[in-house]
């Protein structure tokens, strides 16, 4: 490790990113924080670190979806070896942080010391994490992307009543509620379901849900998912 090791840190909480900077400075750590921009919106520029380096420790849980954009930008805008951590559960997440070029990503539970012995590692220029594990991460990531991608453009297919239905149906209203609050017969609302389930081309309204959760994690987070750009959308 070089004498003094410059350690950058960002987090979604301002809270935690000062709580972990203060623990981190030793006579051998330097630490600079990175503001967290607070806007949904993933382009706005982050300050500017002048001196290189040697590694960045991230805290983010990665959801909701604008924070993972954030976090993946934040990566790509602030050059440095990142080691992520988080409390979102080690899968497809994980694998998203690491396609964005991250080093490592490990759980938020882990302990001030484990976080420096981490550091050190990295700029010793040690692997964290099993090759294998990180490819399979990657994976996961890329696998959960088509299927987002897959759910947005078939729930986009959707009319605006298709839509509503639609959400009402995630909201575990019944047939008869739906057709109660539309102010419609409960034969149309069945009509509205079965050309749902047509155009999300699954079977049983219990997938038709869970296509339109798949679908509603990228609302707030890029273009693909942007709330103007759904049926009835402002």
């Amino acid at each position: 490790m070089p004498t003094q090791c410059h350690v950058a840190v960002a987090a979604d909480q301002s809270l935690i990113a000062d709580t972990v900077s203060a623990a981190l400075v030793t006579p051998g750590m330097r630490v600079t924080g990175v503001r967290w921009r607070t806007e949904p919106a993933p382009w706005v520029p982050v300050p500017r670190v002048e001196d290189p380096i040697d590694v960045g420790v991230m805290l983010c849980d990665l959801q909701p979806r604008w924070r993972l954009v954030q976090a993946r930008w934040m990566i790509h805008s602030v050059r440095a070896p990142w080691l992520v951590l988080t409390g979102a559960p080690r899968g497809p997440l994980w694998g998203a942080m690491l396609d964005a070029g991250a080093v490592a990503v490990y759980p938020s539970a882990s302990t001030l010391n484990e976080v420096r012995l981490m550091v050190g590692r990295v700029v010793a220029g040690e692997s964290l994490m099993d090759a294998g594990e990180m490819a399979a991460l990657r994976a996961a990531w890329h696998t959960a992307e088509r299927a987002r991608l897959t759910a947005v453009r078939s729930v986009r297919s959707l009319s605006p009543r298709e839509f509503l239905v639609l959400e009402l149906m995630h909201a575990g209203e019944p047939v008869q509620g739906i057709a109660a609050q539309l102010d419609v017969s409960e034969s149309t609302v069945r009509s509205h379901v079965r050309a749902v389930l047509r155009k999300l081309d699954v079977r049983t309204q219990l997938a038709a849900v869970a296509e339109f959760e798949a679908a509603s994690a990228g609302i707030d987070g890029d273009a693909d998912g942007d709330a103007d750009d759904w049926p009835g959308g402002s």
